[in-house]
């Protein structure tokens, strides 16, 4: 190796050693590949599980009493809308026909229907997703920053297509709390050996270090744009139990608000009805 590009490629694959007026530079790149790692693996823990946690907080403390509500809510809209169906064939001297009333109401409402089935399923997978052992979460992301360092394409933009598709698998098996999946894939580059370690031949120290720096700073902006949104916003909230008491009265009023109003439109129903 005869030029200063052949000895920092043979460097950064910890082959050589660094020229001394080279070094502060390729310490702030190493740096800042591992603050990238760390920020990455950081900002996926947030979305994968941490926000997981927190949702299961809500739901327990007051997200129930929200989706009870809603639920009722629409059960409510369904039947103002019977009564105003039933109350429209009367006044055209037609006994209504609720077999009749009861699709066209279903079909009105299919989106909110479908609502109620989402947040249904969402509350069941946070809950099974809770269940996850303590210890099983620590492993994920030990193994997850693992794969972040030596398959991620930001960082090694030469991956084949082979291992960008393994890249991927592995973040899904992350995001599924699936410990063996990503075990296995581990295991397979602990077999196949080192892949890419080092910064691409094609750029130079100056712009590697610019691109990563980019990336860092793309990442510091999600992560803190994230905790603006919800679950994350709600976090000191859900520890204070002044602001927990609020939220669930407001909801237990709403409730009979509702019922009062369920009670109201189904004895309408059964005059029209009968």
């Amino acid at each position: 190796m005869n030029d200063k590009k052949d000895i920092i490629e043979a460097s950064l694959c910890g082959g050589l050693s660094l020229e001394p007026f080279f070094s502060p530079l390729y310490e702030e790149i190493d740096e800042m590949r591992q603050r990238f790692i760390q920020l990455y693996t950081r900002r996926d823990h947030l979305l994968s599980h941490e926000r997981d946690n927190l949702y299961c907080r809500y739901v327990e403390l007051i997200g129930r009493r929200v989706y009870s509500n809603f639920c009722l809510s629409v059960e409510v809209r369904a039947l103002k809308m019977k009564v105003e169906m039933a109350q429209a064939a009367v006044n055209h001297n037609q006994r209504p026909r609720l077999s009749e009333i009861e699709a066209t109401v279903r079909s009105r409402l299919e989106d909110y229907y479908e609502e109620m089935a989402q947040r249904a399923k969402a509350i069941r997978d946070v809950e099974e997703a809770e269940r996850i052992a303590s210890f099983t979460v620590t492993e994920l992301r030990n193994l997850y920053r693992t794969l972040v360092r030596r398959l991620h394409p930001d960082l090694h933009p030469d991956l084949s297509e082979e291992m960008i598709d393994l890249f991927m698998k592995g973040q899904a098996a992350y995001r599924s709390y699936d410990v063996e999946v990503l075990r296995e894939i581990i295991k397979r580059l602990d077999m196949e050996g080192d892949l890419t370690e080092c910064v691409i031949a094609d750029r130079s120290p100056e712009e590697t270090l610019r691109r990563l720096e980019q990336d860092v700073k793309k990442l510091e902006d999600e992560i803190e744009a994230l905790k603006e949104t919800f679950p994350f916003c709600l976090e000191m909230k859900l520890l204070d139990p002044v602001w927990v008491k609020e939220q669930q009265d407001e909801q237990e009023e709403e409730r009979s608000r509702l019922e009062a109003q369920r009670k109201i439109y189904e004895e309408r129903l059964s005059i029209l009805a009968g």
